[in-house]
């Protein structure tokens, strides 16, 4: 036995869902920050934040506020974040920044949240600069021309002249062989233990001494004869000629030019003058400005 089925009802039509109604009207804003893209370490700069609306008719609409936080590493900031009120076209947040880290400060960025959800962020470029090579460069132009002359104006220095070489030997058959070891002479006789111990030195960097000797026959300039005589004795002779050749010939270069001419301090000065500039210039802090994607907000 069958059972009695029941009689269809009519089911009410499904209307479509409006699109106001499937998607929530939201405004579009654009984060602009107005900023220094260079500073000074440990001094206070301002930083401003605000969001443009892309329309201003969109601006009557939107409700809330927006919380602005900025996060830069190595810097302090403060406050450290602020509130937008949406309802307002002139509304804007103003930080000051002071840097407490020289360099680069990667990761600078601006965040934006709303109801506790990040909106987005702006990637801001900061960098932290100090005035030192400017102070340094500004010294160097007052002391260069002023010791010029006065150390690379000795023409008995250069290797033509081979006045110290003559000088040293003409001391030394004088005194004795004690100025080719490099040992000072001093009057009277020395005690017995004092001169024992200088004979085992003596013994010791004889054999030093001896291709030294040779070598300095051959090097009369004052730069590459004190050079050489300076640097250490482990070093290979050929290294060490070479070096004090090389110092020795960039002095003549040099003293060639500082008794040519009496102008050189004063181009020399008008160099550094210019490069002292420069410097301060290039250290000087630098405004910028920054413009995020924009973000979507309730109206």
């Amino acid at each position: 036995m069958t059972e009695p089925r029941m009689p269809r009802t009519a089911q009410p039509a499904t209307e479509p869902v409006r699109a106001d109604i499937q998607r929530a009207p939201s405004v579009q804003y654009r984060p602009v920050i107005r900023y220094y893209k260079r500073m000074r370490l440990g001094r206070t700069y301002p930083l401003k934040v605000a969001l443009s609306a892309s329309s201003p008719s969109s601006v009557s609409r939107a409700a809330g506020v927006v919380l602005v936080r900025p996060v830069i590493a190595g810097a302090v900031v403060t406050p450290t974040e602020a509130t937008l009120d949406l309802g307002r076209s002139d509304s804007s947040a103003a930080f000051r920044v002071t840097p407490a880290a020289r360099g680069k400060l990667r990761g600078a960025q601006v965040q934006f949240f709303c109801h506790d959800r990040l909106l987005g962020d702006v990637n801001l470029s900061m960098k932290a600069t100090r005035q030192t090579l400017t102070w340094v460069l500004l010294c160097l132009t007052i002391a260069l021309p002023l010791l010029f002359q006065p150390v690379f104006g000795h023409d008995s220095w250069t290797h033509a002249s081979g006045e110290f070489r003559a000088k040293m030997i003409a001391e030394a058959n004088k005194t004795g062989p004690h100025i080719l070891t490099g040992r000072p002479g001093r009057p009277g006789a020395p005690a017995p233990r004092a001169q024992n111990k200088l004979t085992e030195e003596a013994k010791q960097e004889q054999n030093v001494d001896e291709r030294k000797q040779q070598e300095l026959t051959t090097l009369p300039g004052v730069v590459e004869n004190q050079v050489f005589r300076a640097l250490p004795a482990w070093m290979p002779l050929v290294i060490s000629r070479n070096v004090a050749v090389g110092l020795q010939m960039g002095y003549d270069q040099v003293a060639t030019v500082a008794t040519g001419s009496s102008e050189t301090p004063f181009y020399i000065a008008l160099i550094f003058l210019v490069l002292t500039i420069g410097s301060w210039i290039v250290h000087l802090a630098y405004p910028g400005r920054a413009r995020g994607k924009p973000v979507a907000l309730p109206a």
